[in-house]
This record gives structure tokens, sequence and C-alpha cells, in this order.
């Protein structure tokens, strides 16, 4: 993303069908945060995938590697409309694949790297992760995700192509969690996994049908402003917060939750206003 003026200016354009349809902008930015200012203070599962996307944005200044929000439980809580409520921020939660910007796991991995590559800085939503049943794919999928490059291919004429690159945060939900107990112990160190236990919102259908019709105008006013924060700064905070957790949790799960609650910050400074932010 960039934003030298308006509208915002996505590089991978050319690659992506119907990019105005996907990234553009319907409603009013007041109603999005007067809809979910009071909804989200009782969500924290909706407040980490919001927080999470905005983060996908900073890793690039942070110096970060890109890793994986899992939402996973029970069908009828809500695990989609809280992923779409994330992706509202940035453009169309449409689940048609064709025109929103969330995608069905379907696909190959090379599929994966070429979509990966494609969002690049932007947060990558992938539903229904329980159609891939093999827990060794999990584990090469949140390595992949992290690693931020893909595979060298030749091309046909002969030598090497471009490769794909990527440095963003994936946001996935499913019925299952995609750290298993016989995944590469790596794996946790790469996957933030958060059960939802209860309904996401009390008023589902009002929810989906109003980010249905409002949406992308907080990812225009937030990098509107982001230069106005130092990101590193808040990041570094966060990070001295995360350290005051017990030892059972590693280091690189405490930096996951700091980009987290760093992402936190800037929508709820930027967008909310109300000193509302995620804690430990």
């Amino acid at each position: 993303f960039d934003y030298p003026q308006s509208p915002i200016y996505i590089e991978n354009a050319k690659d992506l069908p119907r990019v105005d349809e996907r990234f553009g902008v319907s409603g009013d930015l007041k109603d999005w945060i007067e809809f979910f200012k009071e909804r989200r203070k009782t969500n924290n599962i909706t407040r980490i995938i919001m927080a999470g996307a905005v983060a996908s944005i900073l890793l690039k200044e942070l110096k970060q590697n890109g890793f994986t929000i899992h939402v996973f439980g029970e069908s009828g809580y809500g695990k989609t409309l809280a992923c779409m409520v994330g992706q509202s921020i940035f453009g169309n939660p449409s689940q048609n694949d064709s025109s929103g910007i969330g995608i069905n796991f379907n696909f190959t991995n090379a599929g994966l790297e070429y979509r990966l590559n494609l969002y690049n800085d932007i947060p990558l939503f992938i539903n229904e992760m329980q159609l891939q049943k093999d827990a060794k794919d999990y584990d090469k999928m949140l390595f992949m995700i992290e690693s931020g490059k893909g595979k060298s291919r030749a091309t046909k004429v002969g030598g090497i192509g471009k490769e794909n690159s990527w440095n963003n945060i994936v946001i996935t939900n499913g019925e299952k969690n995609i750290v298993k107990t016989n995944s590469d112990n790596r794996a946790y160190n790469r996957c933030l996994c958060c059960e939802i236990l209860q309904d996401a919102f009390n008023d589902p259908m009002d929810v989906a049908d109003f980010v249905k019709e409002n949406y992308g105008s907080p990812i225009r006013e937030i990098l509107k402003h982001l230069k106005e924060y130092d990101i590193k700064q808040i990041f570094q905070q966060k990070r001295l917060e995360t350290r005051e957790q017990s030892d059972s949790i590693t280091e690189k799960q405490k930096t996951l939750e700091a980009i987290i609650m760093t992402g936190d910050k800037i929508l709820t400074d930027i967008i909310f206003k109300d000193k509302c932010y995620l804690t430990i």
C-alpha cells in the first residue's frame, strides 16, 4: 500500500482481477466506527483479527517476519463473520472469491505462494482450513508464510524466473486447530491459535449486512495518519509488556503478541480514539 494522496495505490493491481471492487470503499467511516466501537469491547477474537490485519502493513518497518493467526472452533460461532469484520478494514469482505479480498482453501502450495506474493503487505484471509487434513502440510504452510519467499523456478526458455516474495500476516479459520500434537515444534512459534468458544456477535445477521455495505474506509484513514506514530517505539513498549508473562510462553510467541498489540494501538488511536486497547 502507498498513500500519496488518494486513492490507495496497489503495486500488483495488474495481476489482481477486479482490484477496484476488492479494495474499493463503500459506506462512511463514521458509520463503521460507530457500529464497531462498542461491539469490539466484549469480542476479543474479533479484536485480535482486526489488530492482526492492521499489523500486517507494519511488519516491514518493524523488521519482523510474517506469521499466521488461526481462529478455530465449532461451526456457528461466527469465525468467518469475525474475519469478514477484519477484511472490511481493507476492502470488500464478500465471500465471493472473485470480488472479496478473502479466499477459500482450495489451492496448492504453489497457489498459496502466488497469492502471498500478490498481497505482499496486505493481510491474506483464508477460509475453511479444515479442508486440509495433513498436519505436516499445515506445518509446511506456516514455514512458507514466515519465510517470505518462494521457490526458485526455471522459465520455459531457460534460466531462473523471478522469485515470489511477501511479508504479511495470514489470518485463517477452520473447525480444528492447525497446530497439532504431532506438528513440528517450530510451528508453535509461527502461528497464534485462537479458539472461539462463544458467539462472536449477538447480532450476526446485522453485522454481516453492515460489513457488506460498509468497508474500505478504515485503512485509508490509518494510512493517512500512520506517519504520525513511532511504530518501532510502540512495538518495543509492547515487547516489554509481553515479557512479563510466564516462561511457558516462548519469546517468539511473545513477539507475535507484541506485533498484534502494536496493530491494535494504531487501530485504536487512529480509528476508535477511546484508549480501549488489547491487553495480555
